[in-house]
């Protein structure tokens, strides 16, 4: 990433994603995915960064895009 990005992806995220092959390595399928997910938002709750009515919403827009990059 160029120097002149850096900020802006600061602020805004930055997404580069793994290879469906990558993912099926990290995290076996869907549902182990979701488990792991699902622990690490809870840990997250409890440090407070991130409130628990917001945990189902990140859960699913974290699922959407495993699956959007093939894991199953």
């Amino acid at each position: 990433m160029s120097e002149e990005f850096a900020f802006s992806c600061s602020i805004y995220g930055y997404e580069e994603p793994f290879s469906k092959e990558k993912l099926k390595a990290m995290y076996n399928d869907i549902e182990n995915y979701r488990s792991i997910i699902t622990e690490d938002a809870k840990k997250c709750i409890d440090k407070g960064l991130l409130l628990a009515e917001d945990m189902q919403q990140c859960i699913n827009i974290s699922i959407k895009k495993a699956k959007k990059y093939g894991l199953e």
